[in-house]
């Protein structure tokens, strides 16, 4: 029978393989969501700096309302999702109707 100090070596390569395992992949995870994360935060940021852009133009008489409105759903139909309070803007909320008494 082989002393118990001659078996740690090999139990030890055979665990590294799995341990490497272990460490790398949720590594790449993380880095794969903070990848994910940054590139949100560019796009919001080019978005914003774009309303921004287009509501100067629109300030300063060069651009109309409605250009402007053009161009932004523009934007969101070229597969840009948005943001889901945007449609509202796009059409007024309807008035409720008078009740026929009054």
């Amino acid at each position: 029978m082989l002393p118990v100090h001659h078996a740690i070596p090999v139990l030890a390569a055979a665990d590294s393989v799995g341990l490497a395992a272990v460490i790398i992949g949720p590594c790449i995870a993380i880095v794969a969501i903070v990848m994910g994360t940054i590139k949100k935060i560019e796009l919001t940021k080019a978005r914003e700096q774009s309303r921004r852009e287009i509501a100067a133009y629109i300030a300063e008489g060069s651009m109309t309302p409605e250009d402007g409105r053009r161009l932004m759903a523009a934007g969101r139909a070229a597969g840009d999702s948005g943001d889901e309070d945007e449609d509202s803007e796009a059409a007024p909320p309807a008035k409720p109707a008078r009740p026929a008494n009054a």
